[in-house]
């Protein structure tokens, strides 16, 4: 399945309307910022952890077909042997 929205334009534009609000409401200082950063860091590390487990589950799903078309022939050719 093809996604239409790109996931990490999305977490980037969450992240950054937290971190406007966070200074100009709550008044972060360096620390909260920094904080803020890391957090962002970690949020996409697991978007791009999702990405590699659905290629994964893609190419299991390739494998498992193969081993099956590979499994018809090879009963095919049992078959056809005098």
């Amino acid at each position: 399945m093809k996604r239409i929205v790109n996931p990490y334009l999305i977490v980037s534009l969450v992240f950054l309307a937290i971190i406007l609000v966070g200074v100009r409401c709550w008044s972060w200082e360096q620390s909260e910022l920094g904080f803020a950063l890391l957090l962002y860091f970690v949020v996409v590390l697991g978007v791009r952890l999702d990405e590699i487990t659905h290629q994964l589950m893609e190419v299991n799903e390739n494998c498992r077909r193969l081993l099956a078309a590979l499994n018809q022939a090879n009963e095919n050719t049992r078959t056809f042997k005098p």
